[in-house]
């Protein structure tokens, strides 16, 4: 419907949430026990539970109303085979994301424990910077899902590349941040040398790929919107495990 406004706020009331309710249930506060590491899980369960009632409010103030009856439970099959036709595909997708980053850590195992903490601390951070991409995504289902749905094919050629060059502007200016800013930025998460070599060298090299990402994330978007989730399955099948696989394997053997 266009709100991306309430679940920004979710997330943003959640985040101080958790920064004030995670130490209380650790380390206990007045009448609350200490809990420890348990403490994470109770104020996670407790945080998750206010924001669900308050999406659920948010829901029925808009046009679609949630109003619970049996009937809405009904199996319809037709419904359920759409739905399951566009979700597999992309959960096998996320999926393989996931089969990939073992991959590559089982890789960097071999240079040491300092590698993966230097590797580690720099995807935290490319991952940061990449968050307005992700931005980027979410608006081109919304928008090209809707004009795909009014057959204004016109407006979905506009948004995909006016979305992609956004993004590419973006990561341009955050690779020149990351590429500058790299030893400084691991040096917050470690003193140690090795990481931060490993690290620093990581996020340089890492800065000059910054501005791919948007062609990936905002197409990836786009075949959502068309209904073509299975194109995301083949890309990140190729991108996350077979091409890595590959090349990674031939740089540290041959």
């Amino acid at each position: 419907q266009g709100d991306t406004k309430t679940y920004r706020n979710v997330l943003f009331f959640g985040l101080l949430a958790n920064i004030i309710l995670n130490p209380i249930f650790i380390f206990g506060f007045l009448f609350i026990p200490s809990y420890g590491v348990a403490g994470l899980a109770i104020s996670t369960v407790m945080i998750q539970f206010f924001a669900c009632i308050y999406i659920f409010y948010k829901v029925n103030k808009t046009r679609i109303k949630i109003i619970f009856k049996f009937a809405n439970f009904e199996i319809k099959r037709n419904f359920i085979l759409n739905i399951f036709n566009q979700c597999m595909p992309i959960t096998m997708a996320l999926f393989l994301v996931a089969i990939g980053s073992y991959l590559i850590l089982s890789f960097i195992s071999v240079f040491g424990d300092q590698a993966i903490a230097g590797y580690g601390a720099a995807v935290r951070f490319e991952h940061l910077f990449s968050l307005p991409v992700i931005g980027l995504n979410t608006a081109v289902i919304s928008i090209a899902g809707q004009n795909f749905g009014a057959l204004r094919y016109d407006r979905i050629k506009q948004v995909y590349f006016t979305a992609i060059f956004i993004g590419f502007v973006i990561m341009v200016l955050s690779g020149i941040i990351l590429f500058i800013f790299a030893e400084i930025i691991i040096s917050i998460f470690s003193s140690d040398l090795e990481v931060l070599k490993f690290g620093k060298t990581y996020l340089q090299i890492a800065a000059f790929i910054g501005p791919i990402y948007p062609i990936f994330f905002i197409s990836h978007a786009l075949f959502t919107a068309l209904k073509k989730t299975y194109i995301i399955f083949y890309s990140n099948l190729f991108r996350m495990v077979i091409l890595p696989l590959a090349i990674v394997w031939s740089i540290l053997n041959i």
